[in-house]
């Protein structure tokens, strides 16, 4: 049972329950656990789906770095500083 939307319904503990005996005990808090579960399927899906995302713009912008990296090493043109020095 979920919502599209929302994901998946989240019942509240039934207390009653819990105190009728340690087998319906186990069984309400197996529920929860359920539940819980199936709330952290969505929340990792969302997740990788954001990595995945954000994986492949960090990629793009780090090769758009190196290229301009490497290029700046190949072609080194002297700073203000180095060109004074040289006529020294």
């Amino acid at each position: 049972m979920s919502t599209p939307a929302l994901g998946p319904v989240l019942r509240p503990l039934d207390f009653g329950v819990l105190m009728m005996s340690k087998e319906r005990t186990h069984v309400e808090l197996g529920r929860v656990v359920d539940d819980l579960t199936q709330w952290l399927s969505v929340v990792e899906v969302g997740l990788l789906d954001m990595l995945d995302k954000t994986g492949e713009s960090i990629i793009e912008e780090e090769q758009d770095d190196m290229a301009t990296d490497k290029d700046e090493t190949a072609v080194h043109e002297p700073s203000a500083l180095e060109e004074y020095n040289a006529e020294e």
